[in-house]
């Protein structure tokens, strides 16, 4: 796996209120799982949409999510990674 390459593909943009918490491999080449933390559910929605959207990964998609106490949300995101060919 290209880990800087895909480092550099999820990282949020600076504008949204995003962190990542993890990042792991999901078991299939190139399947990736993201564990993320946002103050609002649109800015989490907007991640997982910048993810979808971005060079390398031809998908992405919300697999879980849960409103915080303390506010905010946690989520996991999966994504397939491609390598440029």
């Amino acid at each position: 796996m290209p880990w800087d390459a895909i480092l550099r593909a999820i990282e949020p943009p600076k504008a949204m209120d995003v962190a990542l918490l993890s990042l792991d491999t999901a078991g299939r080449a190139g399947a990736l799982r993201l564990a993320g933390r946002a103050s609002k559910a649109e800015e989490m929605t907007d991640y997982v949409s910048f993810l979808a959207e971005r060079k390398n990964f031809t998908s992405a998609y919300l697999v879980k999510h849960e409103l915080l106490r303390e506010g905010g949300y946690r989520f996991d995101v999966e994504a397939q990674w491609q390598a440029a060919r």
